[in-house]
């Protein structure tokens, strides 16, 4: 009997209340890995099972065997195989274990003369050196070939690829980071970064592009009482992340305090772009007191998200590809709590805003959540010199992947008044906030950006 996969749980929706829309989110994302090893255990059948198909089927012209001991691996391969075959450059193969076909390797034909076929080997299943083979022609079951880059390189098109599909996710920013002194609030958390995806034909994706990952934005310097760095862009083709048509816009970085105790607004998320048209607008960064405004995507006559403006004030959220805003920070004297981030679908969340200091200190705003890009940073909780500090919010979906290859924002700083900020998830999570210190904190990384490519035979 073939292996089943368990149903996800039901997907988050814009429509939900934030604790919902968390919770849901949380559970839909956590089922992702067991769903992927379950997937990959029945592919790993299917496999197993055309390869025995095919050597009872296969036409004597388009079958060979081969006793060549080979390691299962990717990578140029040759095979001493029977002469007078059918095997012509270009061709897909699949190259299985006479004795377990669970081990295999696919690829196309570099070369065939004689007895000797050189093959370009692309994918696997299984493991060992094996020493006796069937080398049949045949393209992969639904074959699917994904490709990651966690930095800038060059994608290169498989022969045998039909459509292609790419997922590409800006960088996070930085949190702020937190001066030692009495009269200043925490810093506010970094936006994440933007996602978006495309699909298009082999013709349309040509035979090599090249691929842009963005760096994560430094954390802001607590000593130097700098703001959070902006997380880069990623893209999939052109001569920069920003000149390709399919790409996405880092988060940007949080905000130190400023001298009167007003504690850093958020930085807003990332905006993305799916297709041909405007470069998304960069989000803005976070100040003392308001959070920065998400960016923009595909339309530059869209209205960005605001920041939240003044104490308390959440960040504007998004449906589309324009990223959350970022929270407002506290401002000084004020015993309100920060702003969250504002959250998006598409685009990155903002960054929650950072507490202020007054008598005891205020609490540190959440970071937004996004459906598909990176979730925002939080922001750090304010304190007073004599008196433990307050607790930073929580990161945008804080500890879960938002997609199969997306983690969360990072944390805030933690409860009291010895924490640096967290640094964000990967790929494209925002930093969280320094806290406020009677010791200087730093804000958190941002995570790096990210791109998938999948291939489709």
């Amino acid at each position: 009997m073939a292996s089943m996969i368990t149903n996800l749980p039901p997907a988050p929706l814009l429509t939900d209340a934030r604790g919902a829309f968390d919770a849901k989110t949380a559970a839909f994302t956590q089922a992702l890995p067991a769903f992927g090893a379950e997937a990959n255990a029945l592919a790993g059948e299917v496999w197993a099972l055309y390869a025995a198909f095919l050597a009872e089927s296969a036409s004597p012209m388009a079958r060979s065997t081969s006793a060549t001991s080979m390691a299962i691996s990717t990578g140029a391969k040759a095979f001493t195989v029977l002469a007078g075959k059918g095997f012509v450059a270009g061709q897909p193969v699949l190259i299985s274990s006479t004795a377990s076909r669970a081990n295999w390797m696919w690829g196309v034909v570099i070369s065939y003369a004689a007895t000797t076929l050189n093959v370009e080997v692309t994918m696997t299943g299984g493991a060992g050196t094996i020493a006796s083979w069937d080398i049949i022609i045949a393209s992969p079951p639904g074959g699917v070939l994904v490709t990651d880059f966690a930095a800038s390189g060059t994608w290169t098109r498989a022969a045998t690829t039909t459509a292609v599909r790419v997922l590409v996710l800006g960088a996070g920013g930085g949190g702020g980071g937190a001066p030692a002194t009495a009269a200043r609030g925490a810093g506010g958390g970094g936006g994440g970064g933007a996602a978006c995806e495309a699909w298009m034909s082999a013709t349309e994706a040509g035979s090599s592009a090249a691929v842009w990952v963005g760096a994560g934005g430094a954390g802001g310097d607590g000593a130097a009482g700098t703001n959070g760095g902006n997380g880069g862009s990623s893209g999939f083709g052109g001569a920069s992340a920003d000149a390709s048509l399919y790409k996405a816009r880092g988060g940007a970085g949080g905000a130190t305090p400023s001298s009167t105790a007003t504690a850093g607004g958020g930085g807003g998320g990332g905006g993305g772009l799916n297709g041909p048209g405007a470069s998304p607008t960069a989000p803005t960064a976070g100040t003392a007191g308001a959070g920065g405004a998400g960016g923009f995507g595909v339309s530059s006559s869209q209205v960005a998200p605001a920041g939240g403006a003044t104490t308390g004030v959440r960040g504007g959220s998004s449906e589309g590809f324009q990223g959350g805003g970022g929270g407002a920070g506290t401002t000084g004297g004020s015993s309100a709590a920060a702003g969250d981030g504002g959250c998006s679908v598409w685009g990155g969340g903002g960054g929650g805003g950072g507490g202020g200091q007054n008598a005891v200190g205020t609490v540190g705003g959440n970071g937004g959540s996004s459906v598909y890009g990176g979730a925002g940073g939080a922001g750090a909780g304010g304190g007073i010199a004599a008196a433990p500090g307050q607790a930073g919010g929580a990161g945008g979906g804080s500890g879960n992947t938002r997609n199969p290859i997306l983690q969360s924002g990072g944390a805030g700083g933690s409860a009291g008044i010895n924490a640096n900020g967290g640094a964000g998830g990967i790929a494209a999570g925002g930093g969280g906030a320094g806290n406020y210190s009677t010791t200087a904190r730093n804000g958190g990384a941002g995570g790096r950006g990210h791109v998938r490519v999948i291939e489709f035979a």
